[in-house]
């Protein structure tokens, strides 16, 4: 592993509903190598969409993104942001998950990622 800390923010998109049990797997899963690889980062569920910021040691977090590229649960992965030497911001490893109503009229953390990826991690990031 190395030292410098790593940031990706990244959307994807999912056939899962809601509803489907698959989404604890994907949580379960994620807990659990973000823990063992040292990988802080906030996953957010909008109907069809995943929003995610995730961010630790720069081998992790390729790795992570690699385990997510060959995971049929999500497809169309875009990274919007992706910075090699951040300022560590999401605290202690883990895997943080927000579900939010596919009709959410709130920001469209994609286009604020776009524009502007520390406001959107202001924004994804739970207090």
């Amino acid at each position: 592993m190395t030292d410098r800390c790593r940031r990706l923010v990244m959307t994807s998109h999912t056939y899962l509903k809601d509803s489907a049990i698959e989404n604890l797997d994907i949580l379960r899963d994620g807990d659990r190598n973000n823990r063992r690889d040292g990988v802080a980062s906030v996953l957010i569920k909008r109907g069809d969409r995943f929003f995610q910021v995730m961010e630790g040691p720069a081998d992790m977090v390729g790795a992570a993104l690699e385990r997510m590229l060959e995971d049929r649960r999500h497809y169309d992965v875009t990274v919007l942001n992706d910075r090699p030497d951040a300022t560590p911001r999401l605290g202690a490893p883990g895997l943080n998950y927000v579900q939010r109503p596919s009709d959410d009229p709130g920001s469209d953390l994609e286009e604020v990622a776009r524009i502007d990826p520390e406001a959107a991690l202001e924004t994804a990031t739970i207090h």
